[in-house]
């Protein structure tokens, strides 16, 4: 295939319409989803990437965790062979977090797509799956090993119609290790449904424009990508900028500690997470791939802004280093289920170490984690029912801005799942208060206030199951502000409260109350200080 150079109007035409067309695939998925967690929460991205394996687009709706969470997985498919020889009909499926993957909650469907006989991209599709077979319902936070955390799908080339339709191989080995197989199932096939819309696009885009010229305008969104990443690098003095953030301690023992080092030297940046603590024995540890994502994430958001195209090509002025055996980069099978909680660390660690020289584009830590909530129950009849959801809390506030109040945080960008269908849809509880909470961190700009969310457990046998961070310490302050309240797990039973850990399964008993609280940003500039 040749890619000739291409006029300015059709590269920016083409260039925009990348974008509209992930943005489509993730509006399909949404619409056709089962479970709470993809339909209402919008836990789930979709991507395009070039006949290269590179990243080219993905929807503005979709999380920004999963902004570059594709870019692993395929250099594993590629390591393995799997990308070669695939034609139509084919897909790769995979949610190994060593494999490239996220957490095994996380599967990613990636489709081939061909002009003829011509590759002229991939079309792929995330999504947060309600129950993939743990050790406990929806989620397990006291795992010890990724065994633990459910079914693990190692990358692999499958028949799309074969082995995920009827009767099909993979839908079997599903449904037979899952609890609520027509959930998940029903997720997959909207995953289908949404890299199928892809697909469609993208020939649609060939059949108008042929191949070469479309080839030509993806190298041209990657490249204008690579230059407004390196003009944006190129405004930031020259430097060496450092930053550690800590996670609660586990069991008793000592915060769990991340450095980072950003170096800026030109039109590069490097960023280094040597001295990071080793793996916990616990979920928190964030997998290779999730890393680079929140890493990625974060460089491109602190120094890119609004303006710079999340791509392959805005990603080419990064490099990273990760110490294997770390929490950053551990060694299977260490548990990875809750490694949200190490990825917000690694985003706010990146941002304090820009703060000394970007301080106008920083915020302050917000809550820097989210509350995973699992609620589930055995009925008599044998079905499970899990309710999941995923609290947000206080942003930290920025130079001239305060933070905004109970809303998903910077690596998320989920939705609040509303009362009226949770209890509707699950009978074992029902929402009794949901509203803004906690002291927010006081300052020049004061940090957002974090949510308290109450559940009336109206059965016994329930099961609680979560995980969260900032229960020890509030969010900081940065520049001489103050931290934000700290979260809470609490269960108020026959006139007692019952403090529980940031992680933690438990049962419930009828007429228990279970408060959930977020904690409150951490706030920018001294109190005295002027606005």
């Amino acid at each position: 295939m040749n890619t000739p150079e291409i006029d300015p109007v059709t590269a920016s035409v083409l260039g925009t319409t990348f974008p509209a067309i992930a943005e489509e695939m993730h509006r399909n998925l949404i619409h056709s989803a089962y479970s709470t967690i993809v339909r209402e929460s919008r836990d789930a991205s979709t991507c395009l990437l070039t006949a290269h394996g590179e990243l080219l687009a993905q929807g503005r709706s979709t999380i920004p965790m999963l902004l570059n969470a594709f870019a692993p997985i395929m250099v594993e498919l590629e390591r393995r062979g799997l990308l070669a020889d695939a034609g139509p009909g084919d897909a790769f499926v995979t949610n190994d977090p060593y494999g490239g993957g996220q957490h095994l909650d996380d599967i990613a469907l990636i489709v081939p797509v061909f002009a003829g006989e011509v590759l002229i991209g991939y079309a792929g599709a995330m999504a947060h799956h309600i129950d993939i077979g743990a050790a406990e319902p929806g989620l397990n936070p006291l795992a010890t090993t990724l065994r633990h955390e459910g079914l693990r799908l190692p990358p692999m080339r499958i028949d799309l119609d074969r082995d995920f339709g009827p009767g099909g191989v993979l839908a079997a080995v599903l449904e037979a290790n899952i609890r609520v197989p027509d959930q998940t199932l029903g997720d997959l096939r909207a995953q289908v449904a949404a890299v199928r819309t892809g697909a469609r696009r993208l020939r649609e885009l060939a059949d108008r424009y042929g191949v070469d010229v479309l080839a030509a305008a993806m190298r041209a969104r990657l490249d204008y990508g690579e230059r407004m990443m390196r003009h944006a690098v190129a405004a930031v003095p020259d430097g060496e900028y450092t930053a550690i953030e800590q996670l609660d301690p586990l069991d008793g023992g000592a915060p769990l500690t991340i450095h980072v080092r950003v170096v800026v030297e030109g039109e590069r940046i490097h960023v280094d997470l040597a001295g990071t603590d080793p793996q916990a024995a616990s979920p928190v540890n964030s997998p290779l791939g999730s890393t680079v994502s929140a890493v990625t994430t974060a460089v491109t958001l602190v120094i890119g802004g609004q303006e710079v195209p999340v791509n392959a090509g805005s990603r080419r002025v990064l490099t990273l280093d990760v110490p294997s055996g770390s929490l950053l980069n551990p060694v299977e099978p260490a548990p990875v289920s809750a490694r949200m909680s190490a990825c917000f660390k690694v985003f706010d660690a990146v941002m304090g170490a820009l703060a000394q020289v970007l301080p106008e584009s920083v915020i302050a830590p917000s809550y820097s984690a989210v509350a995973a909530v699992a609620l589930s129950m055995t009925g008599e009849d044998g079905r499970t029912r899990i309710y999941r959801e995923a609290l947000g809390g206080g942003y930290g506030a920025g130079e001239g801005y305060a933070g905004a109040d109970g809303c998903a945080i910077t690596l998320t960008n989920t939705a609040n799942v509303p009362a009226e269908f949770a209890e509707q849809a699950f009978g074992h509880f029902r929402v009794e208060a949901h509203r803004l909470h906690g002291e927010p961190g006081a300052g020049a700009e004061s940090g957002g206030r974090g949510v308290a969310k109450a559940y009336r457990i109206l059965a016994d046998g329930v099961q609680f199951a979560a995980y969260s961070d900032h229960h020890h310490t509030g969010p900081a302050g940065l520049h001489g502000g103050g931290s934000g309240a700290p979260a809470r797990f609490v269960v108020e039973r026959d006139g007692r409260e019952i403090e529980l850990p940031p992680l933690v399964v438990t049962r419930l008993s009828a007429g228990d109350l279970l408060r959930v609280h977020t904690a409150a940003g951490g706030g920018y500039g001294t109190p005295d200080e002027e606005h």
